[in-house]
Formats: C-alpha cells, sequence, structure tokens
C-alpha cells in the first residue's frame, strides 16, 4: 500500500479487503478500509483521485473543502483505498474515499448500465445501510436498505441480497 498510496495511510486489520469488479471491465479490484494519512497531499504524487461520495450526495462532494471536516461518525478518520486492476503491475485506477460514516462492510453484485458490477454495502453504527458503487467516473453513496446485522464484527462475510435503487 504504500507503493500505491504513500507512507501516511495505515491499513485498519479490523476490516478484511474486499475484491471484486467495481468498475464492470471484467478484471478484479480491490477495496481496503485505511486510517491516518493525508489525502490531498499524495494526490498528485501517488496518481490516485479523492473523492468524497458521503457527502457528494448531499451536495457538498469537493473533496478539498470536506476533507477538512471531522470524522463524520465521531471515530478515527477512515478511508477507503480502491485500486481498480489492482493485479495488473500499473492499476487502471486509484481512489481514495474519505469521510463514510461506517461500522460494518460487506460485498455484492448488481447490475448497472447492462454491466454486472461489485457494490459496497455499509452499515453505520445507527443502523442505517447505504452503498458505494462506481457510476464509470466516480464513486456514489446511496441510502440503501442494507441489512448487514447479522455480521458480527468488521469484516465478516457474507452473502447480503438486497434491493437496492440503483
Amino acid at each position: 500500500m504504500d507503493v500505491q498510496f504513500g507512507t501516511g495511510f495505515k491499513i485498519d486489520t479490523s476490516f478484511t479487503p474486499q475484491t471484486g469488479d467495481f468498475d464492470g471491465d471484467g478484471e478484479q479490484d480491490i477495496a481496503i478500509v485505511a486510517t491516518g494519512g493525508k489525502p490531498l497531499g499524495g494526490e498528485s504524487g501517488y496518481g490516485y483521485t479523492v473523492q468524497d461520495p458521503y457527502n457528494g450526495y448531499f451536495g457538498w462532494g469537493n473533496p478539498k473543502i470536506t476533507s477538512q471536516f471531522g470524522s463524520v461518525d465521531g471515530g478515527p478518520a477512515r478511508r477507503i483505498l480502491v485500486i481498480h486492476s489492482w493485479q495488473k503491475p500499473t492499476p487502471k485506477a486509484k481512489y481514495v474515499l474519505i469521510n463514510i460514516p461506517f461500522e460494518k462492510w460487506d460485498i455484492t453484485k448488481k447490475m448497472l448500465k447492462k454491466r454486472l458490477i461489485s457494490i459496497l454495502e455499509i452499515q453505520e453504527s445507527t443502523g442505517m445501510g447505504a452503498i458505494l458503487l462506481f457510476d464509470g467516473k466516480k464513486y456514489r453513496w446511496e441510502p440503501g436498505d442494507a441489512d448487514i446485522s447479522r455480521l458480527s464484527a468488521p469484516g465478516d462475510f457474507g452473502t447480503i441480497l438486497t434491493n437496492f435503487h440503483v
């Protein structure tokens, strides 16, 4: 991860990395939860894009502004590091997703624009569920009816079949 995102980010080992095809190109991508780091500080040096899908949903998606916000759930500032085509020598794209409140996560697959893509399901400490999906240009946060309460701890796996409005 240091090579892809810099030394400031530390992998949060309480969350299992999630793999799937987030961009629908048929190649495996990876999402990893990390803490620390200065997302905007390494954007040009490491070639990743910083996005804030959560605040973007509410109309405040400019990471130059929202990166200064405190943690939305009161805990440590978690970032989701995403690498498209992560197994290739040069990844297709890299993202640092900031300000997303969640305590649990899982992955599922859904059809989007006639392509089967992997979608991250997240659940906040309040029990509210949501999804993170890549729309072809950026990551979007969408509230949903995800019920992943049966997961006992971050990183547990399970198949979640819920009806999201994508």
